[in-house]
């Protein structure tokens, strides 16, 4: 489970709607300096109450 503030008071950072939806994905680095990174396919993020 992945959370944050809907608005973290960053100015690089979305400030989330709970009435949107986002697409995002999700990336994981080895940190080996190849190219050795894996992505998800695009996902969306949808709040429910």
């Amino acid at each position: 489970m992945l959370y944050r503030r809907l608005d973290t008071g960053h100015e690089d950072d979305v400030i989330f709607n709970p009435l949107k939806r986002y697409s995002f994905a999700i990336a994981v680095f080895d940190d080996s300096g190849g190219d050795h990174s894996k992505a998800t396919l695009p996902l969306t993020l949808e709040f429910k109450r």
